[in-house]
């Protein structure tokens, strides 16, 4: 059977430097795996940063998504470093040179293996992946975090609520028995340790009308120090506005004061003393309603960018898969080279 012509110069020259070729392809390989780990590596930071808030360097979705940019520039690169090697097997196919034929089906069969996988993985990936994200950004989960969330304002709103009707009701009953009275000293003493009791809360302290501290009957579980406050603001207040309510954060939890002013027997406008209700909420139980709604915020701000954060790990998942058929392109052009070059040789003789 005739044979078409065999040029053995040209299959010489390329069988004797297989790193010709094969050093772009290692280079940009050696680029483009430490790219995409950076991509993926500075995309868990962007999305899921630190929950404490702590000042480092996290960063921006903009950086990510110029890395992304890099790393589809480079599998582009390298697609067409591959494909220089399909196009020159075709061209010799056409030109019937030796072995050619061989080569251009074995290639062939080592792409179809790798092509076939390839697309089913990045069909079951892309889909897994995408019904992942959804599920991360549902309604039922974002509904999950926002009704916590409800209920943690709900229950600080009804500790400040307790100490503000518990401050109100202990001022009524001074007024009504005369408590402030010196001869009554004890019995205001004895009587707002059974008030903190009966009502439930962390303290209750009596001010005087000058702001001298009458009586203080605080649980033996709240640190004294965080009650002083020597300029009396919370006491100021009370007496500027009748009641006032505040709180603020402490070494070792939360402490709520609400104020308000007791009556005078002297006169409807007069005021003889404040008395100051306290709740103290410890770090523990601060820390679990801090996080609970900071994480209803976390939610919100990365639900954002759920649309790049599919295009992501989608493009992440076609970027294996070319990598895979590539792989396999190459190794098809290693095996043929391997079994023609010798045949090429064998038949120069």
């Amino acid at each position: 059977m005739e044979q078409g012509p065999v040029r053995p110069g040209h299959h010489k020259a390329d069988g004797d430097r297989p790193a010709h070729y094969l050093r772009p392809i290692l280079l940009v390989l050696a680029f483009l795996l430490p790219m995409v780990y950076l991509t993926v590596y500075y995309n868990d930071k962007t999305q899921f940063s630190d929950k404490t808030h702590a000042t480092r360097f996290v960063p921006s979705n903009i950086l990510v998504l110029a890395l992304l940019n890099v790393d589809i520039i480079l599998l582009v690169l390298l697609i067409l470093l591959l494909s220089r090697r399909l196009v020159k097997a075709f061209f010799e196919r056409r030109q019937r040179l030796l072995g050619s034929g061989f080569r251009t089906k074995l290639i062939a069969a080592f792409v179809g293996f790798t092509l076939i996988p390839s697309l089913l993985l990045v069909g079951f990936a892309g889909s897994l992946l995408s019904q992942s994200i959804d599920h991360w950004f549902g309604q039922e989960v974002e509904h999950a975090l926002k009704d916590s969330q409800d209920v943690v304002q709900a229950h600080w709103r009804g500790y400040e609520t307790v100490a503000l009707n518990a401050a109100r009701a202990i001022s009524r009953e001074i007024y009504a028995d005369g408590l402030l009275d010196a001869v009554h000293q004890e019995t205001l003493m004895v009587a707002m340790q059974r008030k903190r009791l009966e009502y439930g809360v962390g303290g209750v302290e009596v001010y005087s009308a000058t702001k001298d501290l009458l009586t203080r009957a605080v649980d033996s579980r709240i640190p004294l120090h965080i009650l002083d406050n020597p300029d009396n603001r919370v006491v100021d207040k009370a007496l500027s506005n009748g009641e006032y309510n505040e709180s603020h954060t402490t070494d070792s939890g939360d402490l709520i004061r609400a104020a308000v002013t007791i009556p005078s027997v002297k006169g409807a406008r007069e005021v003889d003393g404040v008395v100051i209700v306290d709740t103290y909420l410890p770090e523990s139980l601060v820390t679990k309603m801090k996080r609970v709604v900071q994480s209803y915020k976390d939610y919100k701000e990365a639900k954002a960018y759920k649309n790049p954060v599919k295009a992501q790990y989608i493009a992440l998942v076609l970027g294996i898969g070319l990598v895979i058929i590539l792989s396999g392109t190459w190794f098809g052009f290693q095996i043929a080279k391997g079994i023609t070059v010798p045949i090429q040789k064998l038949a120069e003789g």
